[in-house]
């Protein structure tokens, strides 16, 4: 593994004057740290696991079996005949790769997906397509199990169904009796319905679904208003949707524009409250751009620097050089603070509002870091960026338009282009029109919802558990019979992406086809499916419908025959196919002028928030409740809390000393109506008077779904449409009660050894050895005389072969290693989904994570770093280095002399190999 170097060290040397702490307990030395230090197992790992946690085990696993073969096994729903003849390229066990194109926020990231003998197996990133560049994180891994998740929605529930109940409250039926055929039973209601509809052009027929970039769909949707229902209402809606965002460029530009960053251009990158490397906006992009700036220096070429302030740690600011802890309310005043350093606006009324917000107070050991950013900015004109995150007001980012075109950005870091027609929505305006009708007195006749779940997660003040029952007809169609689904009169299960027929554009409207890679494991229909099938004509672009067929690939086809006005229609399909990507399809750049006085408003509206705040964010691996039933999900623990199988409440040490609170102390948070009672956990680098948690967990979905139900706190109750992501003036009290929350962080400690290694330019320039200095076993070897290879030799003899007649031998040629650039490490765990997915690691359960029984084989270690003080300075402001820990699958195996039956043994290649069946289970190989 490479070290980690940094453009420059607040500390100076790195040597002696750096604590490196995994958790409070690590750093106070306490005696229950030792004791974890020194056992050789976790406590209870000896014991057996009891009845509750066998259950939970299984359940953990269940769909990692589907994904070995079990789901392979279900009855086919359409005729198939054998190939008489072989199709081109296909071997037998031999794997395929197809390009396609995976939904996420309504852009499409592209990727490549191995398909075994016709069975997905793996997704990678599509190197050709320009949201993912071969880049791919922890939920793109993830979706391969949510493809082949048992507890997904497989039938079809209507009013009539309810008689054939399967016990678990649901209107589907499971086993060997005959299911009802409910398709059937709707389309014989819905033809009668649709004859009424037309009649009143669509009056009182309202549709929700997820804000989309899809060409085809946007065209049926232009289609349905133009045709037989002019007056039916389309509602989107997506709970992590990008409002300020938008609102931002309407109040800088009077217009929707999309923004886009080189990040690879960019020798200084400022965020505020913008996770661009993790959760927030084009972040796979963005983060092979930034990995770019960041490897190992060489002469004559500038290793950035980036800063970021935010309220809790995220990808970005693990990996940032500086990053400032600051409440989340409190960023604007800041954001303006420094654009006064910069001198925007000087002159006008843009400069007097940004004067009223002084720049004092902004210090880091005794200097002013506001000024500091402001002079790296301006040394660095054309050559920075400086981007705002999704939960911070419009005007911040208005402002960020302003600063990074004064500095020079514009057609170099920082480019503008159009906002795909299906992403121009204000998702909040959307959805209150949707709450209206379904609160007036006319009503709503028919409320569609495809892919949406509002009960769970729309704002608390809409309350629509109560509403959906106030529309007459109300359909849902949904990956599973979720919150929303169980209060809909009819559900229709919906396909995976990788099950469908589509289109989609990237962030920069890129054009990518959407392909299957296997039919509908669960007999799911897609959006543009569905819609097509609701809004049908007699004879719709030529295509005629039954109740159970409808055409995704021919509703796509025959978009793309009139659209794409290809000469040669056959060879564009089939190549947009092959690449995932259409040719010269992005949109062109746009140069926008700003409106100074626009922006002065929204900062004049700015108001100081009192009182403690609730940070409500985007989990990491939850995004907003999707991956809720994907046990790979809920296990890999959280890559900055190590937290697994839960979230919680997000506190700094002064707050949980303020609060008398402790880790697993429970909360009752008060706000927007609502009261959520939830565990505290003090995490260091927080703000004070500022609570952070990661939305999505806490599900109540059907009793099937048993890896969802009981796992984590729901906060959806706290938002309210006025504040979605930061909530003021909320009321937080301990109860009394507390909850185990299970903590990977202490588990597989380093026990002492130097594992963190990590220097400034200038250190790694002067003595390009400083990293083998700081190991124990270098420092061992150097006394003796030695070198560190001469100590850490391998305890097998290796594979050596004959050199010609004289019998000398030498060593095999074969060396095996896996290099991790830590400069380029973001400590994001996509790495450890990735493996669990390519070596079907089971998942064990939260009760056998306890017991530190988890399976990975590589880990995302993450250690807080402070410059040595009293104990509570290095928990107010620590920095964050990562150390990905990986399996040693070479000759230097540690696994391999362990094992007492020889189960991990040496390939004649020097590879590590696992004989299965030879293994007893003692566990001393993870050890």
């Amino acid at each position: 593994m490479t070290s980690a170097i940094t453009p420059e060290s607040d500390s100076g040397s790195m040597k002696g004057q750096t604590t490196y702490f995994r958790s409070l307990a690590q750093l106070d030395n306490s005696e229950e740290f030792q004791e974890i230090v020194h056992r050789e197992f976790a406590e209870g790992a000896s014991e057996a696991p009891d009845e509750v946690s066998r259950r939970g085990f299984l359940s953990a696993i269940a769909a990692s079996v589907a994904l070995a073969g079990m789901t392979g096994c279900r009855k086919p729903q359409t005729p198939i005949l054998p190939f008489n003849k072989r199709p081109t390229g296909f071997e037998p066990g031999v794997p395929q790769f197809y390009a396609t194109t995976m939904t996420r926020d309504g852009y499409g990231i592209g990727v490549l997906i191995k398909s075994s003998d016709g069975r997905p197996t793996k997704i990678e990133g599509n190197p050709e397509h320009p949201s993912s560049l071969g880049g791919s994180d922890m939920r793109l891994q993830a979706e391969l199990l949510q493809l082949y998740d048992p507890a997904r929605s497989s039938h079809a529930r209507g009013p009539m169904s309810h008689t054939h109940d399967d016990g678990h409250g649901h209107g589907h039926g499971h086993g060997h009796h005959e299911e009802p055929d409910i398709w059937g039973e709707f389309y014989a209601a819905w033809e009668d319905m649709l004859k009424a509809d037309i009649a009143k052009q669509g009056e009182g027929m309202h549709f929700l679904m997820p804000p989309t970039s899809s060409p085809s769909l946007q065209a049926l949707i232009a289609k349905t208003k133009s045709g037989a229902f002019p007056k039916a209402q389309f509602h989107f809606w997506s709970p992590t949707h990008s409002d300020n965002e938008l609102g931002g460029a309407r109040m800088a530009f009077g217009r929707p524009v999309a923004t886009a960053f080189d990040f690879s251009k960019a020798d200084v990158v400022v965020s505020l409250d913008c996770d661009f490397l993790g959760i927030d906006g084009n972040s796979l992009r963005n983060a092979r751009h930034w990995a770019q700036t960041r490897r190992e220096p060489i002469p004559g070429r500038k290793i950035s620097r980036l800063y970021v302030v935010e309220s809790c740690y995220s990808d970005s600011g693990v990996a940032a050089d500086h990053r400032f802890r600051m409440r989340a309310s409190d960023i604007p005043a800041a954001a303006f603070a420094l654009a006064a350093a910069l001198g925007i606006g000087e002159g006008n009324d843009l400069g007097n509002e940004l004067a009223k917000h002084p720049k004092d107070g902004y210090t880091r050991n005794g200097k002013n870091w506001i000024d500091a950013i402001a002079k790296d900015l301006q040394s660095a004109r054309g050559r920075c960026i400086v981007t705002a995150g999704p939960r911070q007001p419009a005007a911040v980012h208005a402002l960020a338009h302003q600063i990074n075109r004064a500095l020079g950005n514009i057609g170099k870091t920082v480019m503008h282009h159009a906002v795909p027609d299906g992403l121009q929505h204000d998702n909040t305006a959307s959805l209150q029109a949707l709450e209206s009708a379904l609160s007036s007195s006319d009503g709503v006749d028919t409320l569609v919802c495809i892919g949406c779940n509002p009960v769970l997660d729309a704002p608390a003040n809409f309350k629509f558990a109560d509403l959906i029952s106030k529309a007459r007809l109300s359909i849902h169609v949904g990956g599973y019979d979720d919150e929303t689904g169980q209060l809909c009169q009819w559900h229709f299960p919906m396909a995976h992406d990788l099950e469908i027929w589509g289109d989609l554009r990237s962030h920069d409207g890129t054009l990518s086809i959407q392909q299957p890679l296997v039919a509908p494991l669960h007999g799911g229909v897609s959006t543009l499916e569905f819609l097509g099938f609701l809004t049908q004509e007699p004879n719709y672009e030529g295509l005629v419908y039954a109740r159970d067929a409808v055409f995704g690939h021919d509703l796509v086809k025959a978009h793309w025959q009139k659209a794409a006005g290809a000469a040669d229609f056959a060879a564009w399909w089939s190549r947009s196919l092959h690449d995932g990507v259409v040719a010269d399809s992005a949109f062109g750049a746009e140069t926008p002028a700003t409106d100074a006085a626009a922006i002065a408003g929204g900062v004049r509206a700015y108001a100081k928030a009192s009182g403690i705040e609730i940070v409500l964010r985007p989990c990491p691996k939850m995004a907003g409740g999707r991956f809720a039933n994907n046990s790979w999900m809920q296990e890999i623990p959280d890559p900055l809390t190590k937290l697994s199988w839960d979230n919680a409440a997000l506190v700094s040490m002064a707050t949980a000393q303020r609060l008398g609170v402790d880790n697993g102390d429970m909360l009752a948070i008060t706000a927007s109506g609502s009261t959520v009672e939830i565990p505290a956990w003090i995490l260091p680098g927080l703000p004070d008077e500022s609570i952070t948690i990661h939305l999505g967990w806490g599900r109540k979905m059907p009793a099937d779904c048993r890896v969802a139900n009981g796992a984590g706190f729901d906060a959806y109750p706290l938002r309210s449409s006025d504040s979605q992501w930061v909530v003021t003036g909320a009321q937080v009290i301990k109860t009394g009660d507390s909850y185990a929350l299970v903590c990977t962080q202490e588990h597989g400690t380093m026990a002492g050894r130097a594992l963190v290694r990590e220097a400034d330019v200038a250190t790694n320039e002067s003595d390009p050895r400083w990293a083998p200095e700081m190991s124990p076993l270098d420092q061992a070897a150097s006394v003796k005389g030695k070198t560190e290879a001469d100590i850490n030799k391998s305890l097998w003899t290796e594979r050596y072969e004959k050199d010609g007649e004289d019998d000398e031998v030498k060593r095999s040629p074969y060396q095996w290693g896996m290099v991790i650039d830590l400069n380029a490490c973001t400590g994001c765990s996509a790495c450890v989904a990735s493996c669990v997915a390519e070596n079907n690691i089971p998942m064990v359960g939260k009760v056998q994570v306890s017991r530190n029984r988890e399976m990975f084989w590589i880990r995302a270690d993450r250690y807080f770093t402070a410059t040595e003080g009293d104990r509570l300075e290095m928990l107010e402001d620590p920095q964050v280095a990562g150390m990905p820990v990986p399996c040693m699958q070479c000759e230097n195996a540690p696994c391999e002399a362990v094992c007492p039956v020889a189960a991990t043994v040496h390939s004649p290649d020097g590879l590590n190999d696992m004989v299965y069946n030879r293994c007893i289970g003692t566990r001393y190989c993870s050890n």
